[in-house]
C-alpha cells in the first residue's frame, strides 16, 4: 500500500487489562483516503514491528453525510492481507520508523 503521510497519534501500555500489552496508533494518508493503523503486541519492541511480528488493524472511516462508520480494511490474522500489510509496514517504517522506536522505548 502507498504512503504519503503518518503521524504518530499516540503509544499507549496496558498494564492492568491486556497484561502489558503495547499498542502504537498511527494515522495514514494513502494519497486518497486517511486511514487508522494499530500495531500490538504483549511486550512489543520495536524490532517486532521490523519483524512484522505485530497484531495489525486498519481501519478506514466511510464517511456518509453526517457521520462516520468504521470499516475494517486489514487484519493481520486475516492470511489474505499478510503481503500488503509487509508492505504497509515497510512504507511506514521509511517515514516515520525513528520517531516510533523512541516513543515505543518511552513508553
Amino acid at each position: 500500500m502507498k504512503v504519503n503521510k503518518v503521524e504518530l497519534k499516540d503509544v499507549k501500555r496496558s498494564e492492568i487489562i491486556r497484561d502489558n500489552e503495547v499498542e502504537v496508533h498511527l494515522h495514514v494518508h494513502n494519497g486518497f483516503n486517511n486511514l487508522n493503523v494499530t500495531l500490538s503486541k504483549k511486550n512489543l519492541q520495536f524490532n517486532d514491528i521490523v519483524n512484522y511480528d505485530v497484531d495489525v488493524k486498519v481501519i478506514f472511516y466511510a464517511r456518509n453525510c453526517c457521520r462516520a462508520a468504521p470499516m475494517l480494511i486489514m487484519d493481520s490474522a486475516n492470511e489474505k492481507d499478510k503481503v500488503e500489510i509487509k508492505e504497509l509496514i515497510d512504507n511506514i517504517l521509511k517515514i516515520k520508523g525513528d520517531e516510533i522506536k523512541a516513543a515505543i522505548e518511552v513508553a
